[in-house]
């Protein structure tokens, strides 16, 4: 269901960003389960956070690694770190 509720807040127009990161708080607040999530929306966007102990992530555009890209850490922000 978490990955319905990133989906629905995509196609509401929210950055993808947000909607991840508002998916974790809410995985944490409802489960307290941690985790991590990776979305784009059809404009290229892409958002990335975890509040697990490691996401690793890399991104891929036109054939190239982002080097500056990195997942955002909500561990802590959410009551992590077990």
């Amino acid at each position: 269901l978490t990955a319905k509720y990133v989906d629905e807040q995509i196609a509401a127009g929210t950055h993808p960003q947000e909607a991840v990161e508002s998916a974790l708080k809410r995985l944490a607040d409802l489960k307290g389960a941690e985790g991590g999530i990776l979305a784009l929306d059809s404009g290229g966007r892409i958002g990335a956070a975890f509040n697990a102990g490691r996401f690793p992530v890399v991104v891929v555009v036109d054939g190239r690694v982002r080097k500056d890209f990195e997942p955002v850490n909500l561990r802590h922000r959410l009551g992590g770190g077990k």
